[in-house]
C-alpha cells in the first residue's frame, strides 16, 4: 500500500519564498524517490542560480488550444543564457502510475518534454488536472508527467501568482524567487536564491 502524506513523517518541507509570499510543499520521497531527490537537489543549489516564476498558465491564456485545458503556474532555474547547462542533471520519468501521486489541487510536478528530460523546471497545479497525469491527453506520448508532493501551506500565495496572470503563458516580468528552504527531519538546510539579474 502507499503511504498517504499524513502517514510520512520523514517527508522534508520545502518553501519556495517570493515576494508574493512563500509556497510550502511536503516532498513524498517514499513514494516518488528519483523526482523527489531530483527537486532536494535543486533546492540545495538554488543559492547560486536565477530563480523565479516564469510561466503561469490559465484557460484563458494558454498557447496550445488543442491540448486539454490546465492551470499551473511553472517555476525553477532561469539559464542565464541559451544553451547553459543546467545544474542538475535529467531524471529518470517516474509516472503516476508508479508513485500513485495524482496531479490534484497543489501537487508539484516536474517539468519535461520528452521521457527523462526534466532538470529543474517544476510546476505546481491550481485544481484537479488529470490531464497531466500517466495517460492523460496534455503530453502527446501519455505518459503524463512526474508528481513528487502536496502543497501544505500557501494557498493565499498560490491564488496571488494566479492574480499575477498575464494574456499569454510566459510572464513579464518574471516574479523572483527570493530563497528556498529545506526542513528535513535528516538534516535542516536553508539557502538563499542568487539574486535575479
Amino acid at each position: 500500500m502507499i503511504p498517504m502524506a499524513a502517514d510520512v513523517a520523514s517527508d522534508p518541507l520545502v518553501s519556495v519564498i517570493t515576494p508574493l509570499g512563500a509556497l510550502v510543499f511536503s516532498i513524498h520521497r517514499q513514494r516518488a524517490p528519483v523526482t523527489a531527490a531530483n527537486f532536494i537537489a535543486y533546492a540545495k543549489a538554488s543559492a547560486r542560480l536565477r530563480n523565479g516564476i516564469y510561466r503561469i498558465v490559465t484557460v484563458a491564456n494558454q498557447a496550445n488550444r488543442d491540448a486539454p485545458p490546465i492551470e499551473v503556474v511553472q517555476f525553477g532555474w532561469i539559464p542565464a543564457f541559451s544553451g547553459e547547462a543546467p545544474p542538475v542533471p535529467p531524471v529518470a520519468h517516474e509516472s503516476t502510475l508508479a508513485t500513485g501521486i495524482r496531479h490534484r489541487h497543489g501537487t508539484p510536478s516536474l517539468a519535461r518534454m520528452g521521457p527523462g528530460t526534466g532538470t529543474c523546471a517544476y510546476f505546481v497545479c491550481r485544481g484537479d488536472q488529470p490531464a497531466l497525469d500517466h495517460g492523460g491527453a496534455r503530453q502527446p506520448d501519455g505518459l503524463g508527467f512526474a508528481a513528487f508532493g502536496q502543497l501544505v501551506a500557501g494557498e493565499e500565495t498560490l491564488a496571488a501568482m494566479f492574480d499575477n496572470a498575464q494574456a499569454t503563458e510566459v510572464l513579464e516580468p518574471i516574479i523572483r524567487i527570493d530563497r528556498i528552504t529545506i526542513e528535513d527531519s535528516a538534516a535542516s538546510v536553508e539557502t538563499s536564491a542568487g539574486q535575479f539579474r
